[in-house]
């Protein structure tokens, strides 16, 4: 009995101690993808936020990055499979943010940036109106410009436009 829980009680450690680890390493997976990221490396940063979000699947950091590095190499209007999926990606990550914190204002917002840029216009609207009675509930100002994340989304959507497109379009098949 005695042997048995000392057994047990190794196996908890070990399971707390990984645990930790793991963090740590998510956190490292996190800080590779923001510098890929800053460096306009969008298909590296996804697979450095992915990482960070299979070794630590409850911090919602690590989606929301995720889905704004999907989200900078979508481009409104373009069509290709590779495009759409990039949107798609984006806004399943933006839910996963919501279902791990409802009231995430941020993620909101982008999910109707998605919308507009894809011409959704009354889904765009719908969320745009909530997030507004919602901030203005709490006294804040969601959509003023001085936003960092939708900053970063913008700078990145803009520089994939400029810079990916092209290596996109000589990658992809449908040319």
């Amino acid at each position: 009995m005695k042997r048995n829980f000392m057994v047990l009680a190794a196996l908890a450690a070990l399971a707390l101690g990984s645990t930790g680890c793991d963090k740590l390493k998510a956190r490292d997976n996190l800080k590779r993808g923001v510098q890929a990221f800053t460096n306009a490396k969008y298909p590296e940063a996804v697979a450095y936020f992915q990482k960070a979000v299979q070794l630590d699947p409850s911090f919602t950091t690590t989606h929301t990055y995720l889905a704004i590095a999907y989200m900078s190499q979508y481009i409104p209007g373009a069509e290709s499979q590779e495009n759409v999926r990039m949107a798609e990606n984006a806004f399943n990550e933006f839910q996963e943010v919501l279902r791990l914190d409802p009231k995430d204002e941020n993620a909101t917002a982008y999910i109707a940036k998605l919308y507009f840029d894809q011409k959704k216009m009354d889904q765009a609207m719908e969320l745009q109106k909530g997030d507004r009675h919602q901030s203005e509930e709490q006294g804040s100002v969601l959509h003023d410009g001085s936003d960092r994340l939708v900053q970063l989304a913008d700078t990145g959507s803009r520089s994939a436009q400029q810079n990916g497109h092209e290596s996109r379009r000589s990658r992809s098949p449908q040319g």
